[in-house]
């Protein structure tokens, strides 16, 4: 039971993207340069859409039992307790958690993509740093389009699962391979590219070529939105 537990939270949590890209932008030595809020909602987040905002978020992570009044639990923690619809009823448990996602959706309406939903949005929220703000800010725009396209998420469940049992050293690995790159390379995003290149291809082996648009498409908004957009004209175009 405890390793299908893990097997799952793994799935899962390669399949929204956050552990590859937390593992990378953890390390600030290594982030990309600074840039203006291009794609990440600019502007600031007003008052009364902050009130909203925060109105809306409290109410979703109550769903998992997270009392989120004061502050948020650590990303990797809310990522965990976030994925247990999954460990308890494996692929059926995606119709919960995207349940989850789409009443959060529906209660911010427009604000879902505003400015309040950025990571200073988040930071201003709830006080937690810029490496939290970023993961959770990130999370939720991968969420929404793994759960827009849970048909696919679905079919492609068991075998993305068996990335987290079997070869998840092998995400791990594109990720170092990254990050070691980024230290020599003359532009930051080729090696964001090769990156994103390297995951397609892990998955694909163990799926087919019909989960790439999948993990093209969460990979890129995960690594656009924790940069800022810095590389969004450069990545390699992925399918819609």
């Amino acid at each position: 039971r405890v390793e299908m537990t893990s097997k799952l939270v793994l799935s899962l949590l390669c399949l929204l993207s956050v552990t590859a890209s937390a593992h990378f932008f953890k390390k600030p030595k290594y982030s990309l340069p600074a840039t203006f809020q291009t794609r990440n909602f600019p502007g600031k987040c007003a008052a009364n859409d902050q009130t909203k905002t925060k109105s809306c978020l409290d109410t979703y992570f109550s769903m998992f039992n997270i009392d989120s009044s004061v502050t948020l639990p650590d990303y990797m923690d809310y990522a965990r307790i976030s994925t247990t619809p999954v460990t308890l009823y494996g692929i059926d448990g995606l119709d919960i958690y995207c349940s989850y996602e789409t009443t959060l959706e529906s209660c911010l309406g427009p604000l879902m993509n505003s400015p309040c939903m950025n990571p200073e949005g988040f930071g201003a929220m709830y006080g937690i740093d810029q490496v939290e703000s970023n993961n959770y800010a990130t999370n939720f725009q991968v969420e929404a389009y793994s759960c827009h396209n849970i048909d696919v998420s679905k079919k492609y469940f068991d075998c993305m699962s068996d990335i987290g049992s079997t070869n998840f050293q092998g995400i791990i690995d594109c990720s170092n391979t990254m990050v070691d790159e980024i230290q020599h390379a003359t532009d930051a995003c080729v090696p964001l590219g090769n990156y994103v290149q390297c995951v397609e291809d892990l998955y694909v082996k163990a799926c087919d070529e019909g989960v790439r648009s999948l993990i093209c498409n969460t990979q890129e908004i995960a690594l656009n939105f924790d940069s800022n957009g810095f590389c969004a004209d450069k990545l390699p175009k992925c399918d819609a």
